[in-house]
């Protein structure tokens, strides 16, 4: 019990940590009054629809056109209004809103105050799906996972704010992305394996083929990516953050690096975890085992490994370019055309330097597991939590 106590404390002493950043982070934002966003949204549902002037189109089993429809506003200093608008339809799946009673929409208000500002759909409100499905991963996790599936609630928890409430302020302020990227991975790393795993040699050696790992993953990243003139972002997206950021330098590479080390940082941490991991239990049944067996064992279990979690990374970040490929073949673009892509190369760029970070792990893990088997106090630590546990 005194250990899941110590690492809730962690947990919330980290948390707390993470609430000062946030606020240095915050400090230089810029406002967030809904009334000054432009692109504020209310939620709302259909409750009736008035007219129907959609049709087939042409050979497809889509329509086009649009539906006359009452909503009624469900969030917001209009909520629990009426308002008639009209829900556009498109031939192209996901886009456009096919409008029926009771179906949930997000709406934007323009050209008024109070009733007399009109509703326009913008899309369907998912957000319920989101939430829902995240509710059966976490149930999941509870009920097979038991303690375990709890603390890796609380650590992919505290990975998500450190995401979303430093990061991606730090970037948007204008802060470099490479400092912003590699405290961030790291400070996630660390917090995450000792809440997971304690303060144990297990922990230590997994940090440190991780953090190796990750690092490597950024370095070929940045460095490819500047002998290819890539940055694996789209024009549009490009152009948009670019002018978005006028007066601020906007380092699209640096960006690049943040994304790799980013999503290539929990392959890694499998990797390292399960090096460490399989390490240990070795050590724990033959604590005489000399250090050479011992890296030479890790190497053998990281062979085994490096494989299939290169090719789910890989597989991953191409994943992602299904769409863009099709469409690249469907204009019928030659094949030095699109291995020349900017968004292919970066998606290439990305995957393989996160795969070079799982194989670069695997002797670093296994390199920092004999060296720590040399460590007594950490060894006799490691043997009396083992018994413990049986």
């Amino acid at each position: 019990m005194n250990t899941y106590r110590k690492r809730l404390g962690v947990y919330f002493f980290f948390l707390i940590i993470l609430c000062c950043i946030r606020a240095g982070a915050a400090s230089a934002s810029e406002p967030t009054d809904k009334q000054k966003n432009p692109y504020h949204v209310d939620k709302a549902v259909i409750i009736e629809v008035l007219e129907d002037h959609s049709k087939p189109q042409e050979q497809h089993t889509l329509t086009h056109g649009y539906k006359l429809v009452k909503l009624k506003i469900l969030s917001g200093e209009r909520k629990g209004k009426i308002f008639e608008t009209s829900a556009m339809l498109s031939v192209v799946p996901g886009h456009g809103v096919d409008a029926k009673p009771g179906v949930k929409v997000l709406v934007r208000f323009r050209g008024g105050k109070g009733d007399k500002a009109r509703a326009y759909i913008v899309s369907y409100n998912r957000e319920q799906y989101v939430y829902g499905i995240v509710a059966i991963f976490f149930i999941l996790l509870l009920i097979i996972g038991k303690k375990t599936g709890l603390k890796s609630i609380l650590s992919l928890n505290f990975t998500l704010l450190l995401i979303f409430l430093v990061l991606l302020p730090l970037l948007k302020n204008g802060y470099d992305p490479i400092f912003a990227s590699i405290t961030t991975a790291f400070a996630i790393n660390i917090i995450v394996f000792l809440i997971l795993t304690g303060f144990t040699r297990k922990s230590f050696t997994a940090i440190l083929g991780t953090c190796f790992g990750v690092a490597s993953a950024g370095l070929a990243a940045f460095i490819i990516g500047i002998l290819s003139h890539t940055t694996g972002i789209p024009f549009e997206e490009a152009r948009v953050l670019y002018f978005k950021q006028a007066g601020m330098p906007l380092d699209f590479r640096g960006l690049v690096f943040a994304g790799v080390l980013i999503g290539s940082l929990g392959a890694v941490m499998d990797v390292g975890m399960s090096i460490a991991s399989a390490l240990e239990e070795l050590q724990a049944y033959n604590p005489k085992i000399p250090a050479r067996q011992l890296f030479n064992s890790g190497m053998n279990v990281g062979k085994d490994i490096m494989g299939t979690m290169s090719n789910t990374l890989i597989l991953a970040y191409v994943g992602g370019s299904v769409s863009y490929l099709l469409l690249l073949l469907k204009l019928g673009r030659p094949y030095e055309l699109i291995i020349s892509s900017n968004l292919i190369v970066g998606e290439i760029i990305q995957g393989i330097a996160g795969a070079i970070g799982i194989i670069l792990a695997v002797p670093f893990t296994a390199f920092a597991a004999a060296y720590l088997s040399k460590s007594k106090k950490l060894k006799k630590k490691v043997e009396n939590d083992f018994r413990g546990g049986a």
